[in-house]
């Protein structure tokens, strides 16, 4: 069960940095771990710098993938970036925004929807 979660978040995670990348984004990051949290991905559109949260479902049984970026995984998402941006030397002030890439994949082949600014610091 474990191996076939972490196969399929694997695959989200592919998935999604195509994803991206044909959207104009540029990726400098991914699976940033500090004692803070993690972030899946870091990337850039534009100016604006991006800390991504992805999440892969194979069925609707628990719900839609982004659900599952509830109040407390924003807050330890939230918590990563700013030990990034510490880390990297980055003004706060720079501008940031956090999304949620949400993958469904269906036997058909995978429904990727992207949700900018999809929580806000608190």
């Amino acid at each position: 069960m474990e191996n076939t979660k972490k196969a399929l978040g694997s695959k989200g995670e592919d998935l999604a940095v195509r994803f991206l990348k044909k959207k104009g984004f540029k990726v400098i990051e991914r699976n940033f771990h500090c004692p803070a949290g993690e972030i899946d991905l870091i990337a850039r559109e534009g100016d604006t710098l991006v800390f991504v949260e992805i999440k892969a479902r194979s069925s609707s049984e628990y719900g839609l993938p982004q659900d599952a970026v509830d109040r407390f995984k924003q807050k330890k998402i939230i918590q990563a970036a700013r030990v990034y941006l510490a880390e990297h030397q980055l003004n706060e002030e720079i501008p940031a925004r956090f999304d949620v890439v949400a993958i469904h994949v269906h036997p058909s082949g995978p429904t990727i929807e992207l949700i900018k600014d999809a929580f806000q610091e608190q």
